[in-house]
């Protein structure tokens, strides 16, 4: 019984970092087996071959979450992460994307980890990873905290730049809003 299961996690931990169905098969079809360490390690680890290719994978590792008993644990994994990301924009990107959807689900810290994290600390080129989370969620008000953190970044530093790629993203989602 014990080497099943270990054969299953071992298959559960290779199929989420392919990103494959077979993560999804195997939880279903088990939910008496922890999976959350190997849900944990793909949240905190973009395992994309090429993070600038590939669509994001938070759709995919929510809904593993949201199959989980062990729910407030990976949760709390994700926003502690999503504080000290500090090597891989591309596992930055993922674990905003997972705290956003948490904040829609009502998850008033996951919205406030996003707010704290956005131009904090950015990873150096990476300073935009947050922007689509923040006007996913809060629209016009999103758009004005953004342009107010970055008002404040160019202030302490003049050597930097944004291009107008915020604006025309913002116009495609609320085209009725002149921004």
């Amino acid at each position: 019984m014990a080497a099943t299961i270990q054969r299953l996690k071992r298959s559960f931990r290779h199929s989420i970092r392919l990103g494959t169905g077979r993560a999804h098969l195997l939880a279903w079809a088990h939910p008496e087996i922890d999976f959350s360490p190997y849900i944990i390690e793909a949240a905190r680890k973009n395992f994309a071959y090429d993070g600038q290719a590939e669509p994001s994978r938070a759709s995919y590792l929510y809904e593993l979450y949201g199959h989980s008993a062990q729910r407030a644990r990976i949760r709390r994994a994700v926003l502690k992460a999503l504080a000290t990301e500090q090597a891989d924009t591309w596992t930055l990107t993922q674990l905003f994307a997972l705290a956003r959807l948490f904040a829609r689900q009502g998850d008033a810290q996951a919205r406030a980890a996003i707010y704290r994290r956005f131009l904090n600390r950015p990873i150096e080129g990476s300073d935009w990873v947050g922007e689509q989370e923040i006007i996913e969620l809060d629209g016009l008000a999103g758009l004005q905290y953004i342009a107010r953190k970055y008002g404040r970044a160019f202030a302490k530093n003049p050597q930097l730049w944004t291009d107008d790629g915020l604006i025309r993203s913002f116009q495609e989602m609320y085209p009725a809003v002149d921004a």
